[in-house]
């Protein structure tokens, strides 16, 4: 019997994200303009301006969050989301919902539907600054890696070692910055 040594790939047992003050800023650039265009949707319908935002998601919390860490390991992000209540999302640490709603603003904001973004009945909001910050979004190369490199986030976030989707989302990230195995 012959005996041939066994190659086994070392898997990382997480993923450590680390996210640069340009893609904050990005980040904040997106979330500050949906949220004019947000507010200016919800008086436009006699509904109460900002009430979602102290109550459902806040992106400007989600990115204090984050700028706070600056790096976090995904096997340590909290699965699932906190109760939509006032100061909820305030007092409980990132979450992979945060995480998620950030993924979906950063992603409508490259494929220019920021003013469709959590609108449950469809509509469009107007662009309250003027269409030309709206589409800059799309062509700009540093938000598209930025989608990417959220893309990876909302699969690994609170994952672990094991797992079918981390094993196979591990494999896809040797390209992109801001992103490595955590020791």
């Amino acid at each position: 019997m012959s005996s041939n040594p066994t190659t086994s790939l070392k898997q990382p047992q997480a993923i450590l994200f680390t996210f640069e003050a340009a893609e904050i800023n990005i980040c904040k650039a997106i979330a500050k303009h949906w949220m004019k265009m947000y507010v200016c949707h919800e008086i436009d319908r006699g509904i109460h301006p900002g009430l979602d935002f102290v109550s459902v998601w806040n992106p400007l919390c989600t990115l204090e969050k984050i700028e706070a860490k600056h790096s976090f390991r995904t096997d340590r992000v909290r699965v699932g989301g906190y109760a939509f209540d006032i100061g909820a999302q305030m007092s409980c640490d990132l979450c992979t919902y945060e995480l998620d709603m950030l993924h979906k603003m950063v992603s409508a904001a490259v494929e220019v539907r920021l003013n469709q973004f959590l609108l449950m009945d469809q509509g469009t909001m107007a662009d309250v600054v003027g269409p030309y910050l709206t589409q800059s979004w799309a062509s700009s190369v540093a938000a598209n890696r930025l989608r990417e490199k959220l893309d990876i986030l909302q699969n690994l976030a609170g994952l672990f070692a094991g797992h079918s989707m981390y094993q196979s989302t591990c494999l896809q990230l040797a390209q992109i910055k801001g992103v490595e195995y955590a020791a």
